[in-house]
């Protein structure tokens, strides 16, 4: 999961962005290094605690949050290989995306506990 945040937090600089765009070789690396991230983060999901899971959940979501909103709030290009208006669309893509992600999360974790297949965070005694 550490894997994970490091490596989405590169690729939402802007400098790396235009790196991938310029060099072919870098550009298939991003791909790679993903597709390799996408194999490996589930089974550290299925292998964390739910509380790790939900302290990088909420580290992502609120990086995603923050990158969004400079993304849109920003006067002037941050990337000169994009439009001002992709940026904002780029911006509002994480923004909701950084919604979007704790919700099916929490739905996941809810339809398990109901299910039976999970415990949930409080338990009485």
């Amino acid at each position: 999961m550490l894997a994970t945040t490091l490596l989405i937090a590169y690729w939402m600089i802007p400098k790396t962005l235009e790196h991938a765009l310029v060099s072919p070789t870098e550009e298939f690396l991003k791909f790679v290094l993903i597709f390799i991230n996408g194999l490996i983060l589930p089974a550290s999901l299925s292998r964390a605690n739910k509380v790790i899971q939900l302290f990088f959940l909420g580290n992502f979501a609120g990086m995603m949050a923050i990158v969004g909103m400079l993304y849109q709030e920003a006067p002037q290009r941050l990337c000169n290989y994009y439009l001002l208006d992709d940026q904002a669309f780029t911006g509002t893509g994480l923004v909701t995306w950084s919604i979007i992600l704790p919700l099916l999360w929490c739905w996941r974790y809810f339809v398990a506990v109901r299910d039976g297949d999970a415990a949930p965070f409080f338990t009485q005694d």
